[in-house]
């Protein structure tokens, strides 16, 4: 439990509100949003732990933000490459792909695996590799699918348990949900070999507007939005060397990335996505968008283009890969 107003990422007490009872992921939860103007990163104060919720999430297949994981899951299963096919499905893994496509004989823990499909990616260019997840239904699933190299613990237990070394950490989408980024890096760094790096992705700020509030996950599944000064800061702290992924020759198979970056402009207050019951709200898209969205993202004569021009001009992403060594 942690209600101070000091950022989370840098521990500057240079934090200020910038949206008192912002909607939380269940409905009737509330959280103020805090902006730290040191590392330029924003962050919520939570008064629980927030470890029960992904049991929550992970009950339902419907889960806002969390279905696609499950497709994900299936789809690997049929495709030839399933960790190219990931990279070009969506941004998230495009690091993880572009790190490993060269490499070989790196012995790599997962932290945060979810259904177990990119484990299971990683495990087909043969590479060795284990996966951790806090959430035990997700992990079942993915013992189930894929294998029995999956575990249902957070890293520390891990670590205390097994006492192994890894030549490499990855960690997608994971670190923004956590209230003590720091904590995580260093339990990541003593389970490393010498010369061992740790890959993270997770929500880039600087992809918004520099007044945008929160456009990422709502809380508290995500309790921090990072930038890559917070990530420059905290890294610097724990005495790594930091380095980004370039996003410019990424083409994603279906999505538009001009289209995205221009939705991207307008920020709205989001909406709640579980009842109190724990039960997926469902909200339908209008028939205008549905359209939009086919025309611009999976029409390859729209989308190639738009994606030229946009890596051309910005190339950024809404994702931001991060190496640490």
């Amino acid at each position: 439990m942690n209600l101070s107003n000091e950022c989370r990422v840098c521990n500057s007490k240079n934090t200020q509100i910038v949206f008192k009872g912002y909607p939380g992921y269940v409905e009737e939860s509330f959280f103020d949003i805090l902006k730290c103007a040191d590392c330029d990163c924003n962050f919520v104060l939570t008064g629980e732990s927030t470890k029960k919720i992904y049991d929550v999430i992970y009950s339902s297949i419907n889960s806002a933000g969390y279905d696609r994981y499950y497709l994900y899951a299936a789809l690997v299963k049929v495709v030839n490459d399933p960790l190219k096919f990931l990279a070009y499905l969506e941004s998230t893994y495009y690091p993880v792909y572009n790190y490993l496509k060269d490499k070989s004989n790196l012995k790599i823990l997962e932290v945060g695996c979810s259904y177990g499909y990119l484990s299971y990616a990683i495990s087909k260019r043969k590479f060795e590799i284990k996966a951790i997840d806090v959430a035990s239904t997700p992990i079942k699933f993915a013992t189930e699918n894929f294998g029995d190299f999956f575990y249902n613990t957070d890293l520390r237990e891990y670590s205390n348990q097994y006492n192994e070394k890894f030549d490499l950490v990855i960690a997608t989408e994971v670190i923004e949900h956590l209230e003590n980024p720091g904590e995580f890096l260093n339990n990541c760094k003593e389970i490393l070999n010498i010369g061992g790096k740790i890959l993270l992705t997770t929500p880039n700020k600087d992809y918004s507007k520099p007044n945008s509030i929160w456009q990422t996950d709502l809380p508290p599944v995500h309790l921090i939005w990072f930038s890559k000064k917070g990530i420059q800061a905290l890294s610097e702290k724990l005495g790594f060397r930091t380095s980004f992924e370039d996003f410019s020759k990424h083409y994603p198979k279906f999505e538009n990335k001009l289209y995205k970056h221009i939705s991207n402009f307008k920020e709205v207050v989001q909406k709640p996505a579980l009842t109190k019951s724990g039960f997926p709200i469902i909200r339908f898209e209008s028939r205008f968008k549905k359209l939009s969205l086919f025309v611009f993202n999976r029409l390859p004569f729209i989308r190639f283009p738009s994606n030229l021009i946009y890596n051309l001009m910005k190339g950024d992403e809404n994702t931001m890969g991060i190496l640490l060594e």
